[in-house]
């Protein structure tokens, strides 16, 4: 069985909605402080894994690394706030930090 990347205290909001901007409008955010809903949106994540791939699909402006699953017509987007040392990496050689 395929596993997250990321454990449910790393996540600061998910989304889950249309595809596309994910401002709002077409969806849901959920935060820490909705915990119920988080671990809803892991569960049904990990039955989506089976048949979906979880993409890591950029970082916003608040440096979280988003991962997504895009569906047809819905997307779940993880937004977390935790990278691991080699995520870190990377992310500093893409944006030509160094050290």
């Amino acid at each position: 069985m395929k596993e997250l990347p990321f454990k449910l205290e790393d996540i600061e909001q998910a989304y889950i909605g249309k595809q596309g901007c994910a401002c709002g409008c077409g969806g849901n955010y959920y935060e820490q402080d909705n915990p119920k809903m988080l671990k809803s949106l892991i569960t049904k994540a990990l039955k989506l894994l089976k048949t979906e791939n979880l993409e890591r699909v950029g970082k916003d402006l608040k440096e979280h690394m988003i991962y997504s699953i895009e569906l047809e017509t819905k997307a779940i987007r993880f937004y977390v706030k935790k990278w691991n040392e080699v995520e870190a990496w990377i992310a500093n050689l893409i944006n030509g930090k160094t050290g």
